[in-house]
């Protein structure tokens, strides 16, 4: 799925939770439920690539109510929208994990050790993938999602770079 949210690298130091984007700015204070490390991670250091989103009543990415989100300032404030608007952080890839630089495996694999780091029951999530990018599509298209992301099974990933091995499809509704 292409979440219609705000994209972010997690990293996992020692057990602490760092969130910044991907213009490199720390935004872990505007997320406290996400740095709860200890209950969301088996690993101690990890780097993550992932979409962190507000979901809506029926389970779709509000972009609106996450960008307010991270505009937010002051301690109560955000800690009222983490109980009001909680977010949700998809994990789509992984970069690094408890001593291992993974940029070089294939996606796959990646998925596995990825998988294997995040609990289940958290605000982490690992953005599901099926092998029938048609079939999603249309699924995306049914439910007024913003598209799909298409990636190679076997590709590496090439940090601060744009290829061919990801692919974003939009759903656009046109004449």
């Amino acid at each position: 799925i292409k979440w219609d949210g705000i994209r972010a690298i997690i990293s996992l130091e020692d057990g602490q939770v760092r969130i910044r984007t991907r213009n490199h700015n720390d935004v872990t204070k505007q997320f406290p439920e996400l740095v709860q490390a200890d209950k969301a991670f088996r690993a101690t250091c990890g780097l993550f690539d992932a979409e962190i989103v507000c979901l809506d009543k029926l389970g779709k990415a509000d972009f609106k109510k996450v960008i307010h989100r991270l505009m937010s300032n002051g301690e109560t404030t955000i800690q009222k929208l983490s109980k009001t608007s909680p977010v949700y952080c998809y994990i789509f890839d992984c970069l690094y994990l408890d001593g291992r630089t993974l940029i070089n495996e294939p996606l796959v694999k990646r998925r596995e050790w990825m998988r294997d780091a995040i609990k289940p029951e958290t605000p982490y999530r690992v953005s599901e993938a099926v092998d029938d990018g048609e079939a999603l599509f249309e699924a995306a298209r049914e439910h007024q999602l913003e598209g799909i992301i298409s990636k190679e099974r076997d590709g590496r990933y090439l940090p601060g770079k744009r290829s061919d091995l990801w692919l974003k499809i939009k759903v656009r509704n046109t004449r």
